[in-house]
């Protein structure tokens, strides 16, 4: 898993640097295919909805999986729905239940946190066996985060997401860009492609027809304090992401810090971070935010930025009759 997103995955295909790393890139690409071709997905008698990307880092998967799991609860499309995750980051293997109040993000992956503030969340790097431990514990749903390349467990929805802003790139395979699988083949592998935010690289005209299309939008959920100067900082795939929302929800930024995707905050980090305070309040994410000391976030008055996916009723309504349609 790419940690620091490579500038040059986002430029002209004719860069030096993806055009050094051909190679290594057909060699991923061949790995993978044979990955996919020998896989024997176990199917379980509950509905399993994957969220997942088809690039390295930053489209927006985790966020998506939250508002499927509101989806669910608010329209009632499952009894107990739980999600699964693989817990990246972390050192715990589960099968287990999340527990914010006993696990932290060393052991458990920010994302696994993350989602558990939205409904019950269960951690495994084996899918199939959280999907099993899932059901003996009375689950009656699941939605997998970032489970599109996963061959353990059967799907039963598979759901895309794309950055609208970033599309797939210079569309090459890791290492030379950002796909983690072939366009084409994400593209066929996927019941719904979810698109956050303007459609700048027309994706949509890509897709196969038949393919349900969703647009959302990543929007902040709080507005700044009048007259307070921020500095940004977070470890995501995408860091730009960030700071393009606090310019959007209007927060005036000094300056901003980036670190890598899914960093451990290390007492130099912090340290270099509680002298901005002196001139800058510091805002960061959600995500960030449980993987750093709870009194770090209390002493330097740290503001963490609420943010949901918005899409227009209709597009919801697809998407609610789609997982409808799976229950077993």
């Amino acid at each position: 898993m790419v940690r620091k997103t490579p500038a040059f995955w986002y430029k002209d295909t004719t860069d030096w640097r993806a055009q050094a790393l051909a190679a290594p890139s057909a060699l991923y690409a061949v790995g993978h295919a044979i990955h996919m071709a020998t896989a024997r997905p176990k199917a379980v008698p509950v509905p399993v909805i994957c969220v997942g990307n088809i690039t390295a880092g930053g489209a927006g998967k985790t966020p998506i999986a939250r508002a499927v799991m509101r989806l669910i609860q608010e329209r009632e499309l499952a009894r107990n729905p739980v999600f699964l995750t693989r817990g990246y980051g972390g050192t715990e293997s589960g099968p287990v239940v999340v527990d914010t109040t006993a696990h932290n993000s060393t052991a458990m992956g920010d994302e696994s946190l993350l989602l558990s503030r939205d409904g019950a969340t269960i951690l495994s790097r084996n899918r199939y066996d959280g999907a099993q431990f899932a059901i003996a514990n009375g689950y009656d749903m699941i939605v997998m985060d970032d489970g599109l390349h996963n061959t353990s467990l059967h799907r039963d929805l598979n759901i895309l997401v794309i950055d609208g802003h970033h599309g797939i790139g210079n569309g090459l395979m890791i290492p030379a860009g950002p796909l983690r699988t072939p366009l084409h083949r994400g593209l066929n592998r996927a019941d719904i492609i979810i698109i956050i935010g303007n459609d700048r690289t027309n994706i949509a005209a890509r897709i196969p027809s038949g393919k349900t299309i969703i647009h959302a939008r990543l929007v902040a959920d709080a507005t700044p304090q009048h007259g307070v100067n921020y500095h940004g900082f977070c470890g995501l795939g995408l860091p730009e992401k960030f700071k393009g929302t606090l310019h959007e929800a209007g927060y005036t930024l000094t300056g901003f810090t980036a670190f890598p995707d899914h960093h451990p905050y290390t007492p130099d980090d912090l340290d270099k971070l509680a002298h901005i305070v002196e001139n800058a309040r510091l805002i960061t994410t959600e995500k960030d935010a449980v993987r750093l000391p709870d009194d770090f976030i209390a002493r330097h008055n740290v503001e963490i930025l609420p943010v949901s996916i918005r899409m227009d009723d209709d597009d919801a309504d697809r998407l609610a009759t789609a997982i409808g349609a799976i229950k077993k």
